[in-house]
């Protein structure tokens, strides 16, 4: 029985393996399946929605033997509880704000056949659908470096040019569908980067017993002093470089990645990114 992909939340300071991802703004609408025969279903399959035909009509069209068209149903522009409400409503709902609605398409799974790797299937997104319409589009993908640095990067650039106000989406570079919640598919939300000033260190342990452990930061964000310890982001040679020259690295302004200050004001998952 299928089983919708599900995303897991990006943690910076976990090693992922492969060298990269292929990234795609984050879409603030309603999880939406295609299946032939059953028509636009919800992500637990129980749910029909209805009004769409102006969808499913095209969807019917496609011809690329595809068991499951996997997407977002999304207004641009528009609010999530509007878009939900559009799209929700099954009695007396008004036609005209139901044709308002767009499928955007992020992922293709047949049950006969395996994709080589995402780079196919992301090619073949767009390649299957009709041109000259703009009811079923196909989400944009990136594809970019698995680190924290340029997936924080990715992730203001989304924002920056308002593509997504919600984050970003990180799909796995070889495994293009995953059934179920796995980390070969992540959800990137409040990504941030701030400047903070080092104001101690402290000793790494094991592998890094003779160089830097963690630097001890402080700083404000959004006017609110918040104090963290930073071990993650370093070179083996930065650490030795830290920790051996101690006077000059105290009281530097520092670069940080974090997602987001815990209520207790310090920063969750931060990294180090660069010295300013």
């Amino acid at each position: 029985m299928f089983s919708c992909q599900l995303a897991t939340t990006y943690n910076p300071t976990k090693n992922y393996e492969g060298k990269g991802w292929w990234s795609s703004p984050k879409l603030d609408g309603i999880r939406c399946l295609f299946l032939p025969g059953q028509g636009l279903l919800s992500r637990t399959l129980k749910t029909k929605f209805v009004g769409l035909e102006h969808i499913e009509n095209i969807c019917n069209q496609i011809n690329g033997g595809f068991n499951i068209i996997d997407g977002e149903l999304y207004i641009p522009g528009e609010r999530f509880d509007i878009i939900s409400g559009i799209v929700r409503d099954r009695k007396n709902y008004d036609l005209a704000l139901k044709q308002k609605v767009q499928f955007h398409v992020f992922a293709l799974w047949s049950a006969t056949t395996a994709w080589q790797d995402t780079d196919e299937m992301v090619n073949a997104i767009p390649a299957i659908l009709p041109a000259h319409q703009s009811i079923i589009v196909p989400v944009p993908y990136v594809f970019i470096e698995n680190n924290p640095i340029a997936i924080q990067a990715q992730n203001q650039f989304n924002r920056d040019n308002s593509f997504s106000l919600e984050g970003t989406m990180l799909r796995h570079q070889d495994i293009a569908y995953f059934q179920g919640r796995s980390h070969h598919l992540l959800k990137v939300k409040n990504f941030e980067k701030s400047v903070f000033t080092v104001v101690g260190f402290s000793k790494g342990t094991g592998k890094y017993s003779g160089s830097l452990g963690k630097i001890l930061i402080e700083g404000d964000v959004n006017s609110v002093k918040v104090t963290a310890k930073v071990g993650t982001g370093f070179t083996d040679a930065e650490r030795l470089e830290i920790w051996n020259n101690q006077t000059r690295f105290l009281n530097r302004q520092v670069e940080v990645i974090y997602l987001g200050v815990t209520s207790k004001y310090s920063l969750r998952h931060p990294v180090f990114s660069r010295f300013v």
